[in-house]
């Protein structure tokens, strides 16, 4: 995601963005209140009913992560402005469904086609099991997406350009 903050000095950005974000593991309970519909969405889908995904969506809200995930701020060539990228993925919210999701494509794999190897497992859609899978990404999608965006904001110190 990128945010066009106008013209204002890089560093203020910065400091102001690392205020608001880290980067490794834990997260930031400052951030931990997500929008009421998500929230609905995670608790009413089957591969997010438990308080351990709940609790990874709401504490790593506001977060970076580690890996190849970055936040750069820097100016644009073009205009002159100071812009902010954030490149990151799903975070541990993710990585739950993820392995989650990979133990009941594992009983799909062994009973519809066991000489299929294991890391090619899958859910098929028709199944409700499936149906819930789609959703439970979109949800990923959604809470990323607002990760970015909270990241973004920088707090709200900071007027910007939409």
């Amino acid at each position: 995601m990128m945010t066009n903050f106008g013209n204002i000095s890089p560093k203020e950005v910065l400091d102001k963005a690392h205020s608001v974000t880290h980067f490794g593991g834990g997260g930031r309970l400052e951030f931990s209140e997500l929008p009421k519909d998500l929230e609905e969405r995670i608790v009413a889908n089957k591969f997010f009913n438990n308080q351990a995904s709940l609790n990874l969506a709401k504490s790593h809200l506001g977060t970076q992560g580690d890996g190849n995930h970055f936040l750069f701020v820097g100016i644009s060539k073009q205009t002159g402005e100071t812009m902010m990228v954030t490149h990151h993925g799903s975070r541990g919210f993710g990585a739950n469904l993820y392995t989650h999701g990979m133990k009941v494509a594992e009983m799909f794999r062994k009973d519809i086609s066991p000489q299929t190897l294991p890391k090619n497992a899958w859910i098929p859609y028709d199944t409700n099991e499936g149906k819930s899978y789609w959703e439970a990404l979109q949800i990923v999608r959604d809470w990323t997406k607002l990760n970015h965006t909270t990241i973004q904001k920088c707090g709200g110190g900071i007027e910007r350009i939409d």
